[in-house]
Protein backbone atom coordinates (compact mmCIF):
# COMPACT_ATOMS: atom_id res chain seq x y z
CA UNK A 1 0.00 0.00 0.00
CA UNK A 2 0.88 3.63 -0.40
CA UNK A 3 -0.30 7.01 0.69
CA UNK A 4 0.60 10.17 1.55
CA UNK A 5 -0.86 12.23 4.66
CA UNK A 6 -0.66 15.52 6.47
CA UNK A 7 0.34 15.14 9.70
CA UNK A 8 0.14 17.72 12.79
CA UNK A 9 4.22 17.74 14.49
CA UNK A 10 5.56 18.43 17.80
CA UNK A 11 8.52 19.24 19.32
CA UNK A 12 10.20 18.35 15.99
CA UNK A 13 8.76 14.78 16.18
CA UNK A 14 6.63 12.38 14.80
CA UNK A 15 6.27 8.46 15.73
CA UNK A 16 6.50 5.72 13.81
CA UNK A 17 4.85 2.83 16.12
CA UNK A 18 4.43 -1.02 15.56
CA UNK A 19 3.25 -1.93 19.16
CA UNK A 20 2.44 -0.93 22.68
CA UNK A 21 5.26 -2.20 24.76
CA UNK A 22 3.18 -1.78 28.18
CA UNK A 23 5.01 -1.14 31.02
CA UNK A 24 6.91 1.23 33.25
CA UNK A 25 9.99 2.81 32.17
CA UNK A 26 9.51 1.24 28.70
CA UNK A 27 10.31 4.26 26.51
CA UNK A 28 13.89 5.13 25.98
CA UNK A 29 14.98 8.54 26.07
CA UNK A 30 15.46 10.86 22.60
CA UNK A 31 19.10 11.38 22.43
CA UNK A 32 19.94 8.15 23.10
CA UNK A 33 19.85 5.92 20.21
CA UNK A 34 19.81 7.41 16.66
CA UNK A 35 21.04 10.49 14.14
CA UNK A 36 19.88 13.54 12.99
CA UNK A 37 16.93 12.21 11.15
CA UNK A 38 15.56 9.16 13.69
CA UNK A 39 15.75 8.08 17.01
CA UNK A 40 15.39 4.54 18.70
CA UNK A 41 12.39 5.32 20.99
CA UNK A 42 11.60 1.69 21.98
CA UNK A 43 12.13 -1.65 20.57
CA UNK A 44 8.29 -0.98 19.28
CA UNK A 45 8.61 2.94 18.51
CA UNK A 46 10.60 4.92 16.77
CA UNK A 47 10.57 9.09 16.03
CA UNK A 48 11.36 11.23 12.96
CA UNK A 49 13.06 14.49 13.66
CA UNK A 50 11.22 17.14 11.27
CA UNK A 51 11.97 20.70 10.71
CA UNK A 52 9.24 22.82 12.20
CA UNK A 53 8.87 23.05 16.02
CA UNK A 54 4.97 22.32 15.68
CA UNK A 55 3.19 22.30 12.86
CA UNK A 56 1.86 20.58 9.10
CA UNK A 57 4.36 18.10 7.50
CA UNK A 58 3.58 15.90 4.57
CA UNK A 59 4.23 11.91 5.20
CA UNK A 60 4.04 9.20 3.02
CA UNK A 61 3.79 5.29 4.01
CA UNK A 62 4.37 2.13 1.72
CA UNK A 63 4.69 -1.15 3.20
CA UNK A 64 6.82 -2.88 1.18
CA UNK A 65 7.41 -6.95 0.88
CA UNK A 66 11.02 -6.98 0.30
CA UNK A 67 13.77 -3.97 1.14
CA UNK A 68 14.09 -1.16 -1.18
CA UNK A 69 16.85 -0.13 -3.44
CA UNK A 70 18.91 2.61 -3.44
CA UNK A 71 17.06 5.72 -2.46
CA UNK A 72 17.04 8.55 -5.47
CA UNK A 73 19.00 11.80 -5.03
CA UNK A 74 15.76 13.55 -3.83
CA UNK A 75 16.08 12.24 -0.79
CA UNK A 76 18.48 14.24 1.72
CA UNK A 77 18.44 12.27 4.67
CA UNK A 78 17.92 8.86 5.16
CA UNK A 79 18.23 6.44 8.38
CA UNK A 80 16.84 2.83 9.28
CA UNK A 81 15.92 1.18 12.53
CA UNK A 82 14.48 -2.31 13.43
CA UNK A 83 11.19 -2.44 15.23
CA UNK A 84 9.49 -5.52 16.96
CA UNK A 85 6.05 -6.03 16.12
CA UNK A 86 3.77 -8.28 17.98
CA UNK A 87 0.46 -7.68 15.92
CA UNK A 88 1.74 -7.55 12.80
CA UNK A 89 0.43 -3.66 12.44
CA UNK A 90 1.68 -0.25 12.46
CA UNK A 91 0.72 3.47 12.75
CA UNK A 92 2.50 6.52 12.29
CA UNK A 93 1.46 10.01 14.12
CA UNK A 94 2.47 13.28 15.42
CA UNK A 95 4.13 13.21 18.84
CA UNK A 96 0.71 14.20 20.55
CA UNK A 97 -1.59 11.49 18.96
CA UNK A 98 -2.59 13.24 15.72
CA UNK A 99 -3.16 10.33 13.60
CA UNK A 100 -4.53 10.57 9.64
CA UNK A 101 -7.43 7.43 9.54
CA UNK A 102 -5.36 5.92 7.11
CA UNK A 103 -2.37 6.05 9.19
CA UNK A 104 -3.91 4.30 12.34
CA UNK A 105 -3.68 1.13 11.63
CA UNK A 106 -1.77 -0.39 8.81
CA UNK A 107 -1.05 -3.70 8.10
CA UNK A 108 2.01 -5.27 7.74
CA UNK A 109 2.96 -8.57 6.05
CA UNK A 110 3.42 -10.57 9.35
CA UNK A 111 4.45 -9.94 12.63
CA UNK A 112 7.92 -10.22 13.89
CA UNK A 113 10.81 -7.74 13.10
CA UNK A 114 10.18 -4.74 10.44
CA UNK A 115 13.03 -2.96 8.93
CA UNK A 116 12.01 0.95 8.65
CA UNK A 117 13.65 3.26 6.97
CA UNK A 118 12.47 7.35 7.49
CA UNK A 119 14.00 9.35 4.52
CA UNK A 120 13.54 13.06 4.17
CA UNK A 121 13.85 15.81 1.62
CA UNK A 122 13.51 19.83 2.08
CA UNK A 123 13.91 20.36 6.31
CA UNK A 124 14.65 23.45 7.65
CA UNK A 125 15.29 24.18 11.05
CA UNK A 126 12.93 27.44 11.75
CA UNK A 127 15.21 29.04 13.55
CA UNK A 128 19.21 29.72 12.74
CA UNK A 129 20.77 31.48 9.45
CA UNK A 130 18.79 31.72 6.61
CA UNK A 131 18.88 29.24 4.06
CA UNK A 132 17.78 29.08 0.97
CA UNK A 133 14.35 28.08 0.08
CA UNK A 134 14.13 24.12 -1.03
CA UNK A 135 12.45 23.70 -4.05
CA UNK A 136 9.82 21.49 -2.75
CA UNK A 137 8.23 21.61 0.75
CA UNK A 138 9.75 19.27 3.67
CA UNK A 139 8.43 15.91 2.86
CA UNK A 140 8.97 12.53 4.49
CA UNK A 141 9.10 8.91 3.73
CA UNK A 142 8.51 5.49 5.99
CA UNK A 143 9.04 2.39 4.04
CA UNK A 144 8.68 -0.95 6.19
CA UNK A 145 9.11 -4.27 4.99
CA UNK A 146 9.86 -7.64 7.00
CA UNK A 147 12.93 -8.52 8.85
CA UNK A 148 14.75 -11.58 9.84
CA UNK A 149 17.97 -9.93 10.99
CA UNK A 150 18.37 -7.06 13.57
CA UNK A 151 21.21 -4.64 12.11
CA UNK A 152 20.61 -1.73 14.22
CA UNK A 153 20.17 2.15 13.41
CA UNK A 154 21.79 2.72 10.17
CA UNK A 155 22.44 6.30 9.41
CA UNK A 156 22.33 6.22 4.88
CA UNK A 157 22.57 9.91 4.07
CA UNK A 158 22.59 12.97 6.20
CA UNK A 159 21.45 16.46 5.70
CA UNK A 160 23.65 18.07 8.53
CA UNK A 161 20.42 19.57 10.54
CA UNK A 162 17.72 18.81 13.50
CA UNK A 163 20.53 18.02 15.92
CA UNK A 164 22.66 15.58 14.21
CA UNK A 165 25.83 16.70 16.24
CA UNK A 166 24.93 15.41 19.81
CA UNK A 167 27.03 11.98 20.71
CA UNK A 168 24.82 8.90 21.33
CA UNK A 169 24.72 6.83 24.38
CA UNK A 170 25.14 3.41 24.24
CA UNK A 171 25.95 2.66 27.95
CA UNK A 172 22.27 4.13 28.61
CA UNK A 173 20.98 2.52 25.74
CA UNK A 174 21.92 -0.91 26.83
CA UNK A 175 21.26 -0.35 30.47
CA UNK A 176 17.60 0.45 29.50
CA UNK A 177 17.38 -2.67 27.43
CA UNK A 178 18.74 -5.06 29.89
CA UNK A 179 15.78 -3.45 32.56
CA UNK A 180 13.56 -3.61 29.84
CA UNK A 181 14.98 -7.55 29.02
CA UNK A 182 14.23 -8.32 32.72
CA UNK A 183 10.78 -6.54 32.95
CA UNK A 184 9.16 -8.25 30.52
CA UNK A 185 10.35 -11.67 32.19
CA UNK A 186 9.18 -10.67 35.04
CA UNK A 187 6.15 -8.20 34.68
CA UNK A 188 4.84 -6.11 37.63
CA UNK A 189 1.49 -8.32 38.34
CA UNK A 190 -0.55 -5.00 38.97
CA UNK A 191 0.53 -4.08 35.28
CA UNK A 192 -0.39 -7.17 34.15
CA UNK A 193 -4.06 -7.82 35.96
CA UNK A 194 -5.14 -3.63 34.57
CA UNK A 195 -3.86 -4.66 31.42
CA UNK A 196 -5.99 -8.15 31.01
CA UNK A 197 -9.16 -6.08 32.01
CA UNK A 198 -8.30 -2.93 30.52
CA UNK A 199 -11.75 -2.60 27.45
CA UNK A 200 -10.36 -2.95 23.97
CA UNK A 201 -7.33 -4.72 24.64
CA UNK A 202 -7.61 -8.01 24.64
CA UNK A 203 -5.63 -8.24 21.24
CA UNK A 204 -2.84 -6.32 22.00
CA UNK A 205 -0.58 -9.42 23.27
CA UNK A 206 1.97 -11.07 21.46
CA UNK A 207 0.77 -12.79 18.46
CA UNK A 208 0.28 -16.39 18.53
CA UNK A 209 3.33 -17.94 17.51
CA UNK A 210 5.26 -14.96 17.21
CA UNK A 211 6.95 -14.87 20.83
CA UNK A 212 8.42 -18.68 19.71
CA UNK A 213 10.64 -16.96 16.06
CA UNK A 214 14.34 -16.12 16.81
CA UNK A 215 16.07 -13.55 14.90
CA UNK A 216 19.85 -12.69 14.14
CA UNK A 217 21.75 -9.99 15.25
CA UNK A 218 24.35 -7.98 12.84
CA UNK A 219 26.13 -5.69 14.85
CA UNK A 220 29.59 -3.97 13.25
CA UNK A 221 31.95 -1.30 15.43
CA UNK A 222 33.47 1.46 13.97
CA UNK A 223 36.90 0.83 12.27
CA UNK A 224 39.33 -1.46 14.45
CA UNK A 225 42.88 -1.91 14.37
CA UNK A 226 43.86 -5.79 13.47
CA UNK A 227 45.88 -5.84 16.44
CA UNK A 228 42.59 -4.91 18.82
CA UNK A 229 40.54 -7.56 17.07
CA UNK A 230 42.97 -10.38 17.28
CA UNK A 231 43.42 -9.50 20.88
CA UNK A 232 38.92 -9.71 21.21
CA UNK A 233 38.85 -12.78 19.87
CA UNK A 234 42.18 -14.45 21.66
CA UNK A 235 41.07 -13.09 24.95
CA UNK A 236 36.89 -11.83 25.05
CA UNK A 237 36.50 -11.61 28.54
CA UNK A 238 39.08 -9.03 28.95
CA UNK A 239 38.09 -6.71 26.39
CA UNK A 240 34.22 -7.21 27.05
CA UNK A 241 34.80 -7.06 30.40
CA UNK A 242 32.93 -10.88 31.25
CA UNK A 243 33.74 -12.49 34.55
CA UNK A 244 35.47 -15.52 34.14
CA UNK A 245 34.19 -18.42 36.19
CA UNK A 246 35.83 -22.07 35.59
CA UNK A 247 35.75 -22.75 31.65
CA UNK A 248 33.07 -19.99 31.13
CA UNK A 249 32.40 -16.42 31.23
CA UNK A 250 29.70 -14.55 32.73
CA UNK A 251 27.53 -11.43 31.86
CA UNK A 252 26.79 -10.12 35.20
CA UNK A 253 23.07 -7.90 35.28
CA UNK A 254 21.15 -8.26 38.59
CA UNK A 255 19.50 -11.63 39.79
CA UNK A 256 19.72 -13.09 36.15
CA UNK A 257 23.00 -13.23 34.60
CA UNK A 258 24.07 -14.27 30.63
CA UNK A 259 26.42 -17.36 30.91
CA UNK A 260 28.81 -17.07 27.83
CA UNK A 261 30.22 -20.84 27.28
CA UNK A 262 33.06 -20.90 24.75
CA UNK A 263 32.72 -23.69 22.26
CA UNK A 264 35.32 -24.65 19.69
CA UNK A 265 39.05 -24.14 19.51
CA UNK A 266 40.05 -20.76 20.60
CA UNK A 267 42.57 -20.23 17.31
CA UNK A 268 42.34 -16.47 17.32
CA UNK A 269 40.08 -16.55 13.83
CA UNK A 270 36.86 -15.77 16.02
CA UNK A 271 35.42 -16.43 19.05
CA UNK A 272 32.49 -18.67 19.16
CA UNK A 273 29.98 -19.39 22.05
CA UNK A 274 26.55 -20.61 23.25
CA UNK A 275 24.72 -17.89 25.21
CA UNK A 276 22.45 -18.64 28.08
CA UNK A 277 20.43 -16.76 30.54
CA UNK A 278 20.58 -17.68 34.32
CA UNK A 279 19.11 -16.79 37.71
CA UNK A 280 22.10 -15.98 39.76
CA UNK A 281 20.06 -15.22 43.23
CA UNK A 282 19.04 -18.33 45.37
CA UNK A 283 16.77 -16.12 47.27
CA UNK A 284 14.85 -14.18 44.69
CA UNK A 285 11.98 -15.91 42.28
CA UNK A 286 12.89 -14.21 38.84
CA UNK A 287 12.62 -15.55 35.42
CA UNK A 288 14.81 -15.57 32.89
CA UNK A 289 14.36 -13.20 29.59
CA UNK A 290 14.69 -16.70 27.56
CA UNK A 291 14.83 -20.30 28.77
CA UNK A 292 17.25 -21.24 25.87
CA UNK A 293 20.99 -21.20 24.63
CA UNK A 294 21.50 -18.98 21.35
CA UNK A 295 25.14 -18.70 19.69
CA UNK A 296 27.51 -15.31 19.52
CA UNK A 297 30.09 -15.30 17.08
CA UNK A 298 33.01 -12.86 16.77
CA UNK A 299 34.89 -11.93 13.62
CA UNK A 300 37.34 -10.02 11.74
CA UNK A 301 35.66 -8.18 9.00
CA UNK A 302 37.78 -6.90 6.35
CA UNK A 303 36.49 -7.41 2.89
CA UNK A 304 35.41 -4.14 2.43
CA UNK A 305 37.78 -1.52 3.29
CA UNK A 306 39.44 -0.92 6.74
CA UNK A 307 39.15 -4.76 9.46
CA UNK A 308 36.29 -4.27 11.52
CA UNK A 309 35.01 -6.59 14.48
CA UNK A 310 31.50 -8.26 13.74
CA UNK A 311 29.15 -9.67 15.93
CA UNK A 312 26.57 -11.92 14.38
CA UNK A 313 24.37 -13.65 17.89
CA UNK A 314 22.20 -16.42 15.80
CA UNK A 315 18.76 -17.73 17.40
CA UNK A 316 18.03 -14.47 19.94
CA UNK A 317 14.03 -14.37 20.34
CA UNK A 318 12.77 -12.18 17.97
CA UNK A 319 10.59 -10.00 20.55
CA UNK A 320 14.23 -9.21 22.40
CA UNK A 321 16.34 -8.46 19.48
CA UNK A 322 16.00 -4.74 19.60
CA UNK A 323 17.11 -4.93 23.05
CA UNK A 324 19.96 -7.36 22.70
CA UNK A 325 21.41 -6.11 19.91
CA UNK A 326 21.70 -2.42 22.24
CA UNK A 327 23.43 -4.96 24.83
CA UNK A 328 25.57 -5.55 21.54
CA UNK A 329 26.24 -1.97 20.38
CA UNK A 330 27.64 -1.27 24.08
CA UNK A 331 29.70 -4.12 24.06
CA UNK A 332 31.50 -3.14 20.64
CA UNK A 333 31.83 0.33 21.97
CA UNK A 334 33.56 -0.47 25.41
CA UNK A 335 35.86 -2.73 22.90
CA UNK A 336 36.70 0.18 20.50
CA UNK A 337 36.98 3.29 23.34
CA UNK A 338 38.81 0.69 25.93
CA UNK A 339 36.39 1.53 28.54
CA UNK A 340 37.07 -0.84 31.59
CA UNK A 341 35.41 -0.80 34.77
CA UNK A 342 31.99 -2.18 35.78
CA UNK A 343 29.07 -2.35 33.27
CA UNK A 344 26.57 0.74 33.70
CA UNK A 345 23.68 -1.26 34.44
CA UNK A 346 25.53 -2.76 37.62
CA UNK A 347 24.93 -0.12 39.96
CA UNK A 348 21.28 0.71 38.49
CA UNK A 349 20.38 -2.99 39.62
CA UNK A 350 22.22 -2.60 42.59
CA UNK A 351 19.93 0.36 43.59
CA UNK A 352 16.73 -1.39 42.51
CA UNK A 353 17.45 -4.63 44.26
CA UNK A 354 18.43 -2.06 47.80
CA UNK A 355 15.37 0.07 47.03
CA UNK A 356 12.68 -3.10 46.54
CA UNK A 357 14.91 -4.45 49.86
CA UNK A 358 13.53 -1.73 51.99
CA UNK A 359 10.28 -1.48 50.26
CA UNK A 360 10.25 -5.13 51.03
CA UNK A 361 11.24 -4.00 55.00
CA UNK A 362 8.87 -1.26 55.31
CA UNK A 363 6.31 -3.56 54.05
CA UNK A 364 6.65 -6.40 56.45
CA UNK A 365 7.24 -3.74 59.61
CA UNK A 366 3.66 -2.50 57.97
CA UNK A 367 2.54 -5.89 57.75
CA UNK A 368 3.23 -7.10 61.56
CA UNK A 369 2.03 -4.07 62.77
CA UNK A 370 -1.08 -4.52 60.86
CA UNK A 371 -0.86 -7.89 62.43
CA UNK A 372 -0.23 -6.58 65.85
CA UNK A 373 -3.32 -4.68 66.22
CA UNK A 374 -5.22 -7.73 64.26
CA UNK A 375 -4.46 -10.36 66.88
CA UNK A 376 -3.87 -8.32 69.94
CA UNK A 377 -0.07 -8.83 70.15
CA UNK A 378 2.77 -9.62 68.49
CA UNK A 379 2.37 -11.47 64.46
CA UNK A 380 1.67 -14.86 64.85
CA UNK A 381 3.10 -17.71 63.85
CA UNK A 382 2.53 -19.07 60.30
CA UNK A 383 0.86 -22.23 61.63
CA UNK A 384 -1.65 -19.60 63.11
CA UNK A 385 -1.75 -17.33 60.37
CA UNK A 386 -2.56 -19.80 58.03
CA UNK A 387 -5.03 -21.99 60.42
CA UNK A 388 -8.46 -22.09 58.82
CA UNK A 389 -10.39 -21.40 61.93
CA UNK A 390 -11.92 -17.95 64.10
CA UNK A 391 -7.89 -17.40 65.55
CA UNK A 392 -8.33 -13.81 65.43
CA UNK A 393 -11.67 -14.29 67.13
CA UNK A 394 -9.77 -15.82 69.70
CA UNK A 395 -6.85 -13.97 69.90
CA UNK A 396 -8.77 -10.65 70.43
CA UNK A 397 -10.26 -12.31 73.54
CA UNK A 398 -7.04 -14.44 75.16
CA UNK A 399 -3.81 -14.26 72.82
CA UNK A 400 -1.93 -16.22 75.42
CA UNK A 401 -4.45 -19.06 75.59
CA UNK A 402 -4.12 -19.20 71.49
CA UNK A 403 -0.63 -19.43 71.66
CA UNK A 404 -0.52 -21.88 74.14
CA UNK A 405 -3.06 -24.31 72.57
CA UNK A 406 -0.78 -23.83 69.20
CA UNK A 407 1.98 -25.17 70.93
CA UNK A 408 0.01 -28.27 72.32
CA UNK A 409 -0.24 -31.59 71.44
CA UNK A 410 -2.57 -32.78 69.17
CA UNK A 411 -4.13 -35.36 71.71
CA UNK A 412 -4.64 -31.98 73.91
CA UNK A 413 -5.87 -29.79 71.17
CA UNK A 414 -8.62 -32.63 70.38
CA UNK A 415 -9.49 -32.71 74.59
CA UNK A 416 -9.53 -29.13 74.79
CA UNK A 417 -12.54 -29.03 71.72
CA UNK A 418 -14.53 -31.74 73.33
CA UNK A 419 -13.98 -29.85 76.68
CA UNK A 420 -15.39 -26.59 75.21
CA UNK A 421 -18.07 -28.17 73.25
CA UNK A 422 -19.68 -29.86 76.71
CA UNK A 423 -18.88 -26.64 78.51
CA UNK A 424 -20.36 -24.27 75.70
CA UNK A 425 -23.68 -26.44 75.54
CA UNK A 426 -23.93 -26.73 79.25
CA UNK A 427 -23.86 -23.24 80.01
CA UNK A 428 -26.45 -22.62 77.43
CA UNK A 429 -28.27 -25.57 78.62
CA UNK A 430 -27.88 -27.88 75.83
CA UNK A 431 -26.49 -30.76 77.52
CA UNK A 432 -29.39 -31.90 79.02
CA UNK A 433 -31.35 -32.35 75.66
CA UNK A 434 -31.01 -36.46 74.47
CA UNK A 435 -30.22 -35.87 71.32
CA UNK A 436 -27.45 -33.07 72.00
CA UNK A 437 -26.14 -35.70 74.73
CA UNK A 438 -26.19 -38.19 71.84
CA UNK A 439 -23.71 -35.93 69.56
CA UNK A 440 -21.46 -35.38 72.92
CA UNK A 441 -21.10 -38.92 74.03
CA UNK A 442 -20.11 -39.44 70.30
CA UNK A 443 -17.63 -37.20 70.21
CA UNK A 444 -15.84 -38.20 73.73
CA UNK A 445 -15.58 -42.00 71.86
CA UNK A 446 -14.18 -40.14 68.39
CA UNK A 447 -17.04 -41.51 66.56
CA UNK A 448 -19.20 -39.96 64.13
CA UNK A 449 -21.82 -37.42 65.30
CA UNK A 450 -25.65 -39.19 65.04
CA UNK A 451 -28.22 -37.65 63.15
CA UNK A 452 -29.10 -35.09 62.76
CA UNK A 453 -25.89 -33.48 62.85
CA UNK A 454 -25.23 -35.58 59.49
CA UNK A 455 -27.30 -32.86 57.87
CA UNK A 456 -26.50 -29.02 58.90
CA UNK A 457 -29.91 -27.41 57.93
CA UNK A 458 -31.66 -30.07 59.84
CA UNK A 459 -29.82 -29.80 62.97
CA UNK A 460 -30.45 -26.62 63.11
CA UNK A 461 -34.08 -26.93 62.61
CA UNK A 462 -34.17 -28.73 65.31
CA UNK A 463 -32.57 -27.01 67.71
CA UNK A 464 -34.91 -24.09 67.02
CA UNK A 465 -38.24 -25.92 67.46
CA UNK A 466 -37.58 -28.24 70.05
CA UNK A 467 -39.94 -27.22 72.76
CA UNK A 468 -37.25 -28.62 75.80
CA UNK A 469 -34.87 -26.25 75.11
CA UNK A 470 -34.66 -22.75 76.62
CA UNK A 471 -33.91 -19.60 74.82
CA UNK A 472 -31.58 -17.12 76.18
CA UNK A 473 -29.54 -14.37 75.32
CA UNK A 474 -26.32 -12.74 76.16
CA UNK A 475 -23.72 -9.70 75.62
CA UNK A 476 -21.15 -11.13 73.33
CA UNK A 477 -17.54 -10.46 73.91
CA UNK A 478 -17.30 -7.80 71.09
CA UNK A 479 -20.22 -5.86 72.73
CA UNK A 480 -23.15 -7.40 70.88
CA UNK A 481 -25.98 -7.68 73.04
CA UNK A 482 -28.94 -9.86 72.67
CA UNK A 483 -27.42 -13.08 70.74
CA UNK A 484 -29.13 -16.41 71.03
CA UNK A 485 -26.62 -17.57 73.50
CA UNK A 486 -28.13 -21.47 72.18
CA UNK A 487 -26.88 -20.13 68.34
CA UNK A 488 -23.29 -19.32 69.68
CA UNK A 489 -23.50 -22.39 71.45
CA UNK A 490 -24.70 -24.89 69.00
CA UNK A 491 -22.06 -25.06 66.03
CA UNK A 492 -19.03 -26.34 68.71
CA UNK A 493 -20.34 -29.68 68.15
CA UNK A 494 -19.60 -30.41 64.67
CA UNK A 495 -16.41 -27.33 65.05
CA UNK A 496 -14.40 -29.83 67.72
CA UNK A 497 -14.78 -32.70 64.58
CA UNK A 498 -12.69 -30.35 62.23
CA UNK A 499 -10.27 -33.09 60.87
CA UNK A 500 -7.30 -30.19 62.20
CA UNK A 501 -7.24 -30.87 65.75
CA UNK A 502 -5.72 -27.34 66.43
CA UNK A 503 -8.51 -25.35 64.30
CA UNK A 504 -11.19 -27.84 65.98
CA UNK A 505 -9.59 -26.58 69.85
CA UNK A 506 -9.30 -23.10 68.58
CA UNK A 507 -13.16 -22.85 66.69
CA UNK A 508 -14.73 -25.12 69.88
CA UNK A 509 -13.15 -22.76 72.46
CA UNK A 510 -13.80 -19.39 70.60
CA UNK A 511 -17.49 -20.13 70.52
CA UNK A 512 -17.79 -21.62 73.97
CA UNK A 513 -16.08 -18.15 74.80
CA UNK A 514 -18.55 -16.06 73.12
CA UNK A 515 -21.29 -18.53 74.33
CA UNK A 516 -20.35 -17.52 78.31
CA UNK A 517 -20.59 -13.79 76.86
CA UNK A 518 -19.69 -11.60 79.86
CA UNK A 519 -18.32 -15.04 82.00
CA UNK A 520 -15.59 -15.80 79.55
CA UNK A 521 -12.57 -15.07 81.54
CA UNK A 522 -14.12 -17.82 83.86
CA UNK A 523 -14.51 -19.95 80.81
CA UNK A 524 -10.43 -19.19 80.29
CA UNK A 525 -9.30 -19.88 83.71
CA UNK A 526 -11.50 -22.92 84.29
CA UNK A 527 -9.29 -24.24 80.67
CA UNK A 528 -6.20 -23.37 82.33
CA UNK A 529 -7.09 -25.84 85.20
CA UNK A 530 -8.30 -28.06 83.28
CA UNK A 531 -4.99 -28.47 81.07
CA UNK A 532 -1.95 -27.10 82.39
CA UNK A 533 0.15 -27.10 80.22
CA UNK A 534 -2.48 -24.39 78.84
CA UNK A 535 -0.77 -21.71 81.23
CA UNK A 536 2.52 -21.18 80.07
CA UNK A 537 3.04 -21.10 76.16
CA UNK A 538 6.50 -22.32 74.71
CA UNK A 539 8.85 -19.56 73.82
CA UNK A 540 8.81 -18.21 70.69
CA UNK A 541 5.62 -20.08 69.81
CA UNK A 542 4.23 -16.21 68.20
Amino acid sequence: MGGVERVFVSHHQFLVTAGFDEGRDSRLDLYTVGDGLVHLTGRSELTAMTGPHTGWVEVGLEVLAHPPGPDPDEWEAVSEATLWCPRGRIAVSGLMGHSPDQFRDVPVSRPGLLRVRIRTRGRRPEHGPAMPEPESPERHEVLVWPADEEIGLTTLRQDGIAGSDWSTKPGRAATWAMMRLVALANPDPWEVHLRRHAPGRAQTAEAGGVESTTATIRRRSRVVPASTVAEVLRDAAARLGLAIDGDTLVLPIGDVAVRVIPTGASDGSAFVAQWRWEVTSATTAVNVPEPGTSRVELRAESAAGPTRLEVIHRGVAAPHAVLVGLLWDYLLERVVDGQAGPYPWVEVFERMAAEAAARAEAARRRRESREARLWGGTPPSDRLRQLAANTIMLSNMDRPLLDALAEATPEQQRAVARWATWRACAVAGLAGVDWITAALAALDRGEPLPPPFDDADRAWQRLFSDRRIRHTVVTTPDGTPNVSQQALAFPTITQATNDDPLAAAVDALAAAMYAYGPALRDLAADCRSAFPTLQHPAAGST
